[in-house]
């Protein structure tokens, strides 16, 4: 199912609604005035909600990964797509591509 339009033609409350009653997985991405936002639903049930302020800052496990040399900044960004069009966490996303083991994800967690 994909939805596009103002948020006038469907209504931000009903949007939620349908999501939730059908019980959904995906992204809800929210543009306006060149800023997005987007709501992450699994299930139908908010999980994450990323708000305009934060999608524009580095994530800072990321930057940290980068620092230690563990990443390349090439390798961060690819990371980064793949963290934004999936539900899961960057480092989940770091594990699968194999570019961090759990061990370096918890170290990289307890210097955070």
């Amino acid at each position: 199912m994909a939805l596009r339009g103002k948020i006038d033609d469907f209504g931000i409350v009903e949007i939620f609604q349908l999501i939730s009653q059908q019980q959904r997985s995906g992204v809800l991405m929210i543009r306006s005035s060149g800023k997005k936002t987007d709501v992450i639903f699994a299930n139908g049930m908010i999980s994450k909600a990323c708000p305009f302020d934060l999608l524009l800052k580095r994530d800072p496990f990321g930057d940290a990964a980068v620092q230690a040399r563990l990443v390349t900044e090439e390798q961060l960004q690819s990371a980064l797509a793949k963290h934004n069009e999936s539900l899961k966490n960057l480092e989940e996303v770091l594990l699968d591509m194999n570019l961090l083991s759990v061990g370096q994800i918890q170290k990289i967690n307890d210097y955070l």
